[in-house]
């Protein structure tokens, strides 16, 4: 079992190697439908319930999480993340993730765990890499910048 958290949601891996998710949902971090509102009107889904897109074939490794994203590394290597992805800290693609996505941008990943708006990503020769906002320096490359680049 494995646990992680982002700024308003919670990630659960069980031993049968499925994802459940509960906690805020507007921007898609639940990797899934939401079943309900807050007060205010924002998605929230209080009870654990699984994430989609992740094949059933996929073994997975581990998980992670950012602000508001949801982060899977699989025993294949491949990276899914769903949430918000406007600084493309989930790779290229839409806005808003909200199941898990394929990642395209890495492979052979080991691992990955978010921020704000970034994400950083360790494959399996031992490489960390980021994506996403670097605006404040957060992605270690050295400069303040968006592009994604190996650090």
């Amino acid at each position: 079992v494995q646990l992680s958290g982002g700024a308003h949601h919670s990630i659960v891996l069980t031993k049968s190697n499925q994802i459940f998710t509960f906690g805020a949902g507007q921007l898609g971090q639940l990797g899934r439908p939401t079943n309900g509102s807050d007060a205010s009107g924002l998605p929230v889904d209080p009870a654990p319930s699984e994430v989609l897109g992740i094949p059933s074939s996929e073994k997975i490794e581990k998980i992670g999480s950012g602000f508001y994203n949801t982060l899977a590394a699989c025993q294949s290597g491949v990276l899914y993340c769903a949430g918000e992805n406007q600084n493309q800290q989930c790779g290229s693609g839409l806005k808003n993730l909200r199941e898990m996505t394929k990642v395209k941008e890495v492979s052979e990943v080991e691992s990955a765990q978010g921020g704000y708006c970034h994400t950083l990503i360790k494959n399996a020769v031992g490489d960390v890499l980021s994506m996403g906002c670097g605006e404040e320096g957060q992605r270690g490359i050295g400069e303040l910048d968006d592009d994604d680049e190996e650090l």
